[in-house]
């Protein structure tokens, strides 16, 4: 019995292993399909050190999880009602 748990074990370790190969073989030939010298600029976007007096000041994770959090909860309530 413990063999057999072995090679169960075995097999899906070579699985796993074989699947993670497949998914990297994928990115790889994905990429080469890329024409890489094919790109043009479409727009140029300039930022001026004057603009960072109009942006609200960076939010800390914890601001983010609550404020998902919040709207998580608001977002349930409102679809009940």
């Amino acid at each position: 019995e413990r063999a057999l748990q072995r090679l169960e074990w075995e097999r899906s370790q070579e699985a796993a292993k074989q699947a993670a190969e497949d998914l990297a073989e994928g990115e790889r030939n994905a990429m080469a399909m890329i024409d890489w010298h094919d790109f043009v600029v479409v727009e140029t976007i300039e930022f001026f050190d004057e603009e960072d007096d109009d942006l609200p000041a960076p939010l800390s994770l914890r601001d983010v999880v609550e404020q998902l959090r919040s709207s998580d909860l608001g977002g349930g309530e409102e679809e009940t009602e």
